[in-house]
């Protein structure tokens, strides 16, 4: 829970209007959260020799060598840096804090820790790989064709460059097709 109150802090931090309020707050829960996921990290490799193949030194390299490991060592380390770093005006720091606080999202990684709903995942994405690939194609052709006709109908003519609403290039219109396209997603979703 308090990961993903870390993680609306987070959002909130980018809106001026509660950016000071935040990022106060965020300072003080990324202290205890990487106290609290350090000394967990800690205990979980000194735990993990309880097993037989985790024994020992190379065991314990072996435990460390896991993709969850690897992922909670990567958040703690750079979380410890850039609190030890802070921002005192220096406009590298402040951004480095902003750019690490992604990796809170990799903490949801906890939750699963065993990963059983990464493997139902892809389990189901393996049984239906067939049906996933063709809606895939089928949508990335009308994306194409359709971005294509209305960059067609909408482009820019050379006497009207000061419009703004048309479109300069192919590019624009497919970005036009890909937000139209996940918008319509949106609305047949409900």
């Amino acid at each position: 829970m308090a990961v993903l109150i870390c993680l609306i802090f987070s959002v909130l931090s980018t809106i001026s209007q509660y950016a000071d309020f935040a990022n106060e707050t965020l300072f003080w829960m990324e202290i205890c959260l990487v106290v609290f996921f350090g000394v967990e990290y800690v205990v979980r490799m000194w735990a993990a020799g309880c097993r037989s193949k985790y024994m020992g030194f190379f065991g314990r390299i072996r435990f460390i060598r896991k993709p969850i490991c690897i992922i909670d060592l990567i958040v703690v380390v750079a979380s410890i840096i850039v609190l030890c770093v802070g921002s005192n005006g220096q406009v590298f720091a402040t951004s480095a804090i902003r750019g690490i606080r992604f990796l809170q999202i990799l903490r949801m990684l906890h939750v699963d820790r065993q990963g059983g709903t990464w493997r139902l995942l892809g389990s189901v994405v393996f049984i239906h790989r067939q049906e996933l690939i063709t809606t895939l194609y089928i949508g990335f052709l009308g994306l194409i064709f359709s971005s294509y006709f209305v960059y067609l109908a909408e482009k820019k003519d050379d006497e009207d460059e000061e419009e703004d609403g048309d479109f300069s290039s192919y590019a624009d219109a497919l970005w036009w097709g890909v937000v139209c396209s996940h918008c319509l997603a949106l609305l047949y979703s409900r």
